[in-house]
């Protein structure tokens, strides 16, 4: 069973074209960064590359006469070795969104001491003009 290369590169162009930028803006929304930036269109690819994988592996295996139960195996492994090569890359992707939602952490946290430090400021001129009423009476 040969599918047309030409087909093939033609529903690859279009899963990539239309799929591609969808990952990435989801990606780039996890992470907190542009969608245009290189890790979520790189990993974009990269996810939108398994498809395309699983379709090559899936007439690999054909071509080498698996069918049934020990095609959709044959597939399944052969996905399962390139999530654990992307893994490593996606992982980057990971530390990326901690790091933006460790920074925004940061930010919110240095605005609550200032909050904080505010109020105790007014506190203490209460304090004080309480004080001065009572010792001037």
């Amino acid at each position: 069973m040969r599918l047309d290369p030409t087909l093939h590169a033609h529903s690859s162009a279009a899963l990539d074209s239309d799929a591609r930028p969808c990952v990435a803006e989801e990606l780039a929304t996890f992470a907190g960064v542009d969608p245009r930036d290189p890790e979520p269109m790189v990993a974009a690819r990269a996810i939108v590359a398994l498809t395309d994988l699983s379709f090559a592996a899936r007439m690999r295996h054909i071509e080498g006469g698996l069918r049934g139960r020990e095609l959709r195996c044959a597939v399944v492994a052969d996905l399962e070795r390139a999530a654990r090569l992307l893994d490593a890359g996606l992982w980057s992707l990971h530390l990326l969104a901690q790091g933006a939602r460790t920074r925004q952490q940061m930010r919110d946290a240095a605005a609550a001491a200032e909050d904080a430090r505010r109020q105790v400021l007014d506190a203490l001129r209460q304090a004080r003009s309480a004080w001065r009423e009572l010792t001037t009476r």
